[in-house]
């Protein structure tokens, strides 16, 4: 791996194929032979997320997933760890914030539309949550997915 620090784009492509293996420690390692000048590639930053997921450090994680969302502010997986973790911190304002702007990027993830009603759901807004709901419904062809979105946000659906 030493002599692998020369070539910093190997060292990035090896710590996202151990990052997608969970293999964090070693993300870890190859992160810290990474020259300065590239501390602050979106790669590295995105990486440094995981990393710091995997070791329960919510806050790090979540200012890295931050930095990393500025310059990539479409991307889905980001926007989810994101809200994952507002969700777990019972920060609804920031979450209907970061989904809405979600949301405004692209209405037809349904994912974005689950965590809109579980932020949604947190601020007591019934008709946001339905709505929510309705959205996921229809933008969803995973069942398994709608069903959980039904008990997560804790909606009977009354069939006509």
């Amino acid at each position: 791996l030493e002599s692998t620090a020369q070539h910093p784009d190997l060292l990035l492509q090896l710590a996202s194929v151990y990052a997608q293996s969970l293999k964090m420690a070693k993300v870890d390692s190859l992160l810290g032979l990474l020259p300065d000048s590239l501390t602050s590639s979106s790669d590295f930053i995105h990486a440094k997320a995981l990393v710091s997921l995997s070791q329960q450090d919510t806050a790090a994680a979540y200012t890295s997933l931050e930095e990393y969302h500025i310059e990539h502010p479409l991307e889905k997986e980001t926007i989810m760890l994101m809200a994952d973790i507002l969700f777990a911190q019972e920060n609804y304002d920031q979450g209907i914030i970061l989904m809405n702007q979600a949301i405004g990027f692209n209405t037809e993830v349904p994912e974005f539309w689950y965590y809109y009603g579980l932020f949604s759901k947190g601020f007591g807004m019934t008709e946001d949550v339905e709505f929510a709901l309705e959205r996921v419904q229809t933008l969803s062809k995973n069942d398994a997915f709608v069903s959980l979105v039904r008990e997560q946000l804790k909606i009977e659906v009354i069939e006509e």
